[in-house]
Order: structure tokens, then sequence, then C-alpha cells
């Protein structure tokens, strides 16, 4: 009897796919929000992958969660933002291992050859070689003013920040100034951001131009991408805004023109968006519907089954592990979810 019971159970759990996600692949001075793995980690983590998982495509997932019937061991790799890393690094060891991919991609940053927000903030605070003590400006409509002790960035500061993450008390104040920079600007309407970024740069009289690699995919290098037929893409909204920070209305144009863009670009059709930051409310699911996406990503650590809303497909984020710490790391995820 309890053996039966143990099958049973067993069953059940191998009855799952696990979604993950990547963001980088390159070696970060600084790497506030974990989102790099470096080249040589990644290998070793698509060789885990290959020894012990079956690789699946999001197409598949996709067919086997309206069939019904969601097959074991299966894993789906996944990468928001589109950065050119992806192209240089991820793309030719996915290649290697033949394994499928989507790539959700931010339009407005491809179309402009220009790096994400979040990353220009990260250069300008936890880089920059000499800051003002005191920060006055607008951030939005908002008032914001700090008084910063950290203005030489000393080598023992530098290298507090090498190791520093979001979750980590804040080592620096540069950091802690970052941070709330950070949650004020995130969410801002774009203009309000490429404003507030200004207006940093300016303050800091930070000039250094962005190192090739930290800047999204170019259009020539997207398009290379996605003649592999390993790769799938999908929308991350035009210009990654946090969604439900603002109306329908803007959600819609935000998600539609991304779409618009990339089918103008590709002659695809994309259905497939992960939400910015993981995040949605009742109006990005209405848009999603109203569009016809036949499949949207969160940022919650979950997995998924046939029992899974399509709209809100859990992912787990890979950190900067080797391979035989991945591979605890997707244990203990298929088993404690």
């Amino acid at each position: 009897m309890i053996s039966r019971i143990v099958k049973k159970i067993n069953k059940a759990i191998n009855h799952q796919v696990i979604v993950l996600m990547y963001h980088r692949v390159s070696e970060l001075e600084t790497d506030p929000w974990q989102l790099a793995v470096s080249p040589n980690n990644f290998e070793e983590q698509l060789q885990v992958l290959k020894e012990s998982f079956k690789v699946i495509s999001i197409n598949e997932l996709n067919q086997q969660m309206r069939s019904g019937k969601i097959k074991s061991d299966g894993v789906c790799i996944t990468f928001d933002d589109g950065y050119r890393d992806n192209y240089r690094h991820a793309r030719p060891l996915l290649e290697k291992y033949d394994c499928p991919a989507t790539f959700f991609i931010s339009a407005s940053y491809i179309a402009k050859n220009r790096q994400f927000w979040w990353d220009e903030l990260e250069n300008i605070i936890l880089h920059s070689e000499e800051l003002p003590a005191d920060l006055s400006i607008n951030i939005g409509h908002r008032p914001y003013t700090f008084k910063l002790g950290d203005i030489i960035l000393t080598h023992e500061i530098r290298q507090k920040h090498r190791y520093w993450n979001y979750l980590d008390p804040f080592p620096s104040q540069r950091c802690e100034l970052y941070f709330q920079l950070w949650e004020l600007i995130q969410p801002l309407l774009q203009n309000q951001i490429e404003q507030s970024i200004g207006e940093l740069k300016k303050w800091a009289s930070y000039t250094k131009p962005a190192k090739e690699e930290d800047l999204p995919m170019n259009k020539k290098e997207l398009k290379e991408m996605f003649s592999s037929p390993l790769f799938t893409m999908g929308t991350h909204t035009l210009n990654h805004q946090l969604l439900p920070a603002h109306s329908k209305q803007i959600q819609q144009y935000e998600i539609v023109e991304c779409r618009n863009w990339l089918e103008d670009w590709s002659g695809k059709k994309i259905d497939l968006i992960s939400y910015p930051y993981g995040n949605y409310d009742i109006n990005s699911l209405a848009v999603i519907k109203e569009e016809n996406f036949r499949t949207a990503f969160t940022c919650e650590e979950s997995l998924t089954t046939k029992k899974t809303n399509s709209t809100t497909i859990g992912r787990f984020q890979v950190k900067n592990q080797n391979g035989s710490e991945f591979k605890k790391q997707i244990k203990h995820w298929l088993k404690f979810n």
C-alpha cells in the first residue's frame, strides 16, 4: 500500500516542467541583481541540463499544456531583455549543446541601440571614480536629495561593490543611493526615466560610453540570432516598463507596439511575452487575452504542470553557479516547489 502511494507521488512530481530565466552570459564588474552567468558556468549548466533533463522549446511546452500531458524531466530556457552577450556568448553554447531557447526582447532598446537604464544608473553611481557630495534632483515629479559620503571610489569600496547584491546590507552609501534611485525610477514612464538618467549624468559629469557587451543586440545580431530554428522570440514590452504602475492604455501600447515592431522586423508571428520585472496586474492579463498572446511568463518561482495558467507561467532565475552547484539548485527547486 505504501509503495503504491510513493509511486503515485513520484509520478505526480515528475509530470512538471521547470522554466529557467537568464538575462546575461558575461563576467561583470558589479551585478546587483545577479543577472549574469559567466560563459564557463553557463556551459557547465548546459552540460547538466543535457545530461539530466530534456531541454524543450516553449512551443513544445505549449503543446504539452494544451494536451494536458506534461512530460517528465522537461526544462525550458528563457532569456529576458536582449543583451548583446546573448548573441556573443549564449548563442554559440546553446547551438553547441543543441538547446532551444526563447529570448524576450524590449524593442526600443534594440531599435535605438542604447544601454538599458538600470545599467546606466549602475555605471553612474557604482562605477564613477568621483561623485559630488550632494544630490538634489526631481525624479518624475518627486524631489529627491541624498548626502553622499563615498565621494571617491576607493579600491576597498570597489571590491565591496563587486560582491554586493540587492539582498545584502548596503556595504557603501553608493549602494544605498543606487538602490533608492532604482526604486524611484523603475515605475516611471520612459520619457521620465530618460530625463532622470540624464539629470544624474549631468550631476555626476558622467560621459563614459557604454561597453559594447553591455548594450543590447543590434538589428543585425538579432536577425542572425533568429535565423536559427533553435531560437524563438517573444516580447518584453517596448520600453521594459513596470506594467502595473501604468494604465491599461499604456500597458496595451507597450505590449502591442513591441510585438508589432518585432513582427514587422522579423516577418514572424509573435505571441509570447514575459512581464518586465515579472510584474503584472488585471490590466496586463486583459491586454494579453485581447491581443491573443499564447503564453506569458512571470518571475514567480513555480513549476509548470497541466494545471498551470498559461498567462502566468513561473520561472526560476539562474545565478552564477558552476555545474555541481547548479545541479543541486535544480534539485532543490524540484523538491520544494
